[in-house]
């Protein structure tokens, strides 16, 4: 039997909410991937290879392009980092072990909402 990655339950989740998905398999491609889609909204964990969230974030936000773009950090690292994230740009932070993929969906709902 094949486990399912984290990413695909929540690419399922938010792609069956009607929202149009793009995953990155490292911070990297991230970078990369938000430049080329220009997501409305990006879901970004920390612990990627290749190239860290906390890097994938300061690179955003120093990125024209890039650094309007909504970012909820989406992680089980240590919630004291929050203020650090906040000040780099990140959105909202929300701990993985504290939320079903429904309530992640409702948020993102929620701050596409506030951006219109």
């Amino acid at each position: 039997m094949r486990t399912r990655k984290v990413a695909d339950v929540y690419r399922e989740e938010f792609e069956s909410e009607g929202f149009t998905v793009e995953t990155a398999k490292d911070g990297h491609e991230g970078v990369e991937k938000m430049a080329s889609f220009l997501p409305e909204l990006v879901l970004l964990d920390l612990m990627m290879p290749r190239m860290s969230g906390f890097d994938v974030l300061k690179e955003a936000k120093e990125n024209p392009m890039l650094k309007n773009i909504p970012i909820i950090v989406f992680t089980n690292i240590n919630p004291d980092v929050q203020d650090l994230l906040k000040n780099w740009g990140a959105t909202s932070f929300l701990l993985k072990a504290d939320n079903t993929p429904g309530q992640v969906v409702e948020r993102a709902r929620e701050m596409l909402k506030g951006k219109n």
